[in-house]
């Protein structure tokens, strides 16, 4: 195979700062291959680990933990195909963007390997800028698809602290709010609902005095700077 399967000039773009911390495995059992795409692709900021066939990339994803794979179709023991549908099946290697490589443009190995769950497929000669690129912008996919997860946790996270809330606080006889620094209402329990006979929804952003005072609640101020509420009850 060698470098005459690799084609293109000089990479003229820089790629972003936090693309260049990237890990990249490059699978393929021509030596020649495996120097000179390791040579360009370091030369582009990122980090390379090679491997030779298919049980060795297995193995050494666990232990180099890629941000993406770069794997060719023609390899022994394990072909790319094999290795693809291997790394699609586990789930802690199943989100890793992965670029087939192959020396034919056949319909039907593409389709397998895209079937399988590969991202990307490139037929040789590779041209190098055309890898760069789709590598940067699969790598950019995958860090959005991250910040949405995280995204994803917080708002669990706020989900169970909302359900959390209300099946304790609610079933509070007296009245509880959580306020901000100016007073207003983010979360009250169902007693004030029922003083105010307003929704909950209508409770909240509006000042804690305020919905107060509009339930004839009046107030005093003592000798310390507190303020006591009353019902008209007197309670």
């Amino acid at each position: 195979m060698g470098t005459d399967n690799i084609t293109g000039g000089s990479l003229p773009f820089p790629l972003p700062a936090e693309v260049k911390k990237e890990k990249v495995l490059i699978v393929a059992a021509d030596r020649a291959q495996l120097t000179f795409l390791g040579e360009i692709i370091s030369g582009q900021g990122y980090i390379c680990e090679t491997a030779k066939n298919g049980p060795e990339a297995v193995e050494k994803v666990g232990e180099f933990e890629p941000g993406i794979i770069l794997l060719d179709i023609t390899m022994p023991v394990m072909d790319g195909v094999d290795a693809c549908k291997r790394l699609k099946q586990n789930a802690e290697t199943m989100r890793i963007p992965i670029i087939i490589l192959s020396s034919t443009g056949e319909k039907k190995i593409m389709t397998e390997c895209l079937n399988l769950g590969a991202n990307d497929f490139l037929t040789k000669p590779i041209d190098v800028i055309e890898l760069i690129t789709r590598m940067r912008n699969l790598l950019q996919f995958r860090g959005i698809e991250d910040k949405n997860k995280a995204l994803e946790a917080i708002f669990k996270v706020i989900e169970n602290a909302k359900k959390e809330w209300e099946h304790t606080v609610d079933v509070i006889d007296d009245i509880v709010m959580l306020v901000d620094g100016r007073d207003y209402i983010i979360r009250c329990n169902r007693p004030l609902s029922a003083l105010t006979g307003r929704p909950y929804k209508d409770l909240l952003n509006c000042k804690w005095q305020n919905i107060l005072k509009e339930s004839g609640l009046s107030h005093s101020i003592d000798n310390l700077g507190d303020t006591g509420f009353y019902h008209p009850s007197g309670k």
